[in-house]
């Protein structure tokens, strides 16, 4: 559920910003696809319960209440696994420029 944006859609808060927030929640054995878009940037982070994370080659990602996980532009074929109910957000931001230092 979109809770916050920059043009307060689907009646969520507005922010003067480019971003969008999500409030989700899994239970068990649920699933949710997710994929990033070009030039965004997405931040999860899980507030109870736990999920794991997969991009289907190199295994999964085991996160609980509290851990939080940062994804840059597209990424394609992420999945979350309900490893119980949890409760989810979504930061949905514009793609910050990362240095190599």
């Amino acid at each position: 559920m979109l809770v916050v944006s920059p043009d307060g859609e689907a009646r969520s808060l507005v922010v003067d910003q480019d971003a969008r927030i999500f409030l989700g929640a899994l239970q068990a054995g649920q699933t949710l696809p997710l994929g990033g878009r070009p030039g965004r940037s997405q931040y999860l982070h899980v507030m109870t319960g736990e999920v794991r994370l997969d991009d289907g080659r190199a295994g999964a990602v085991h996160l609980q209440r509290g851990d939080a996980v940062a994804g840059f532009d597209a990424a394609p074929h992420l999945t979350l696994h309900g490893a119980g109910a949890a409760e989810l957000l979504l930061f949905d931001l514009a793609a910050v420029a990362r240095s190599g230092a």
